[in-house]
């Protein structure tokens, strides 16, 4: 029995491999260190201990799904990403307040309705309509 071997070209590696882009986003609400250690009675604790000159938090508008979707939109505007050019999306926090939520599950619906409305564009980009009096 004799074996056939075919040899396939591989296929071409794409360019653009890893981490591209990252982009950070920081709530708008801010408590300096120095009016937080006035605060809790211990001076020089945040600002000389642990080097923190403030801290950013949210307020009630605003939770981890709202920042990741803010975050992930800035970076796919600001580097021209659509959403057919993403191959994977990974998501992580160390927040133990994220109200237990599934942020990627929140993020995955930014990027179908931008899939959505690209394709609205595309299509009516294509057709054509014609009013007969």
């Amino acid at each position: 029995m004799s074996a056939i071997w075919r040899h396939f070209k591989d296929p071409p590696r794409p360019d653009a491999v890893g981490i591209l882009a990252v982009d950070v986003y920081f709530p708008t609400q801010q408590v300096l260190m120095s009016d937080q250690e006035a605060a809790d009675g211990c001076p020089g604790k945040y600002t000389q201990g642990l080097g923190q000159e403030g801290m950013s938090f949210c307020n009630d508008r605003e939770d981890v799904v709202s920042m990741a979707l803010t975050v992930t939109h800035s970076l796919m505007e600001k580097y021209g990403v659509r959403p057919e050019e993403v191959g994977h999306v990974q998501v992580g926090t160390e927040s133990g307040v994220d109200r237990s939520k599934s942020i990627k599950s929140h993020l995955m619906k930014l990027f179908s309705q931008q899939q959505t409305e690209t394709q609205l564009k595309e299509q009516q980009g294509r057709s054509s309509c014609s009013i007969n009096g």
